[in-house]
């Protein structure tokens, strides 16, 4: 990409595409909310869509994005002390900016799910946390790349990256094997590395407004209340879903439903 030839001194990172303002972002995010809610009404009387051949399509394509990302982030000079040390934000290393503005174009295209969702008609798991999720990532996956840059904010998408190949690789298993979702404790194990991740996502936060990095503090103002719903959010779903209080409510609500 041209725009990445440039002196690091004299980088501009809204001349790249989508990063002009955050006008062309809010449009993608009214785009996703509209075809939610016509995609809902088009299949509500129509049978639901296999798309087999595409989720196996999609699911090794974000594997493989994740393994390029974390492959090419520790070429370029990231290191994990990159999340409790102070490293500035800036654009001195475009290597960085590169596989940020990757990130943002990733999360561009997980919006896809929740359409594929709808057209699998499965409805139920078009929750809060899914969608707002989804659209949190993208907003500050703009953020990143046009007021941070370089710094520790890798890390946050460093450790995404590795539960996000984790979690695709055994999306596409469950693909060719019926049996895999039985496999509690994959799933299970998979909640529990993405509280982990928010957990280490809220300490470099703060250390990186702590130890005075460039962090801007309406970024740290807005960023860290995001993490802790998400954090919540998977919290009560893990408790909901694999706590014994949790399985006996769910089969109360069940059975009420079957009367």
């Amino acid at each position: 990409m041209k725009d990445f030839h440039q002196v690091s001194g004299n980088f501009d990172p809204h001349k790249l595409p989508f990063m002009s303002s955050i006008y062309p972002t809010i449009v993608i995010i009214c785009l996703y909310f509209l075809s939610l809610r016509l995609g809902q009404g088009l299949m509500k009387h129509r049978r639901p869509f296999q798309l087999k051949a595409f989720l196996v399509v999609y699911n090794i394509l974000q594997v493989l994005a994740c393994l390029y990302f974390l492959i090419n982030v520790f070429r370029t000079g990231f290191k994990w002390n990159y999340l409790w040390t102070c490293h500035m934000t800036g654009y001195e290393n475009l290597n960085h900016v590169k596989l940020l503005y990757f990130t943002y174009i990733l999360k561009g295209t997980e919006l896809i799910e929740t359409i594929l969702f709808i057209l699998r008609k499965k409805f139920g798991q078009m929750s809060f946390l899914h969608i707002y999720h989804h659209v949190s990532t993208f907003v500050f996956a703009y953020i990143g790349v046009t007021r941070v840059g370089n710094g520790m904010l890798l890390t946050p998408y460093t450790l995404n990256m590795i539960v996000h190949a984790v979690m695709y690789s055994y999306y596409l298993a469950s693909i060719f094997i019926s049996d895999f979702d039985k496999i509690i404790s994959v799933k299970k194990s998979i909640t529990i590395m993405q509280m982990v991740q928010f957990i280490l996502i809220l300490f470099n936060t703060v250390r990186a407004y702590q130890t005075e990095c460039g962090i801007e503090t309406i970024f740290v103002i807005i960023f860290i209340p995001n993490v802790l719903i998400i954090f919540y959010e998977f919290f009560k779903f893990y408790t909901k879903t694999y706590s014994k209080s949790g399985k006996k409510k769910a089969k109360q609500v069940n059975k009420k439903k079957s009367y």
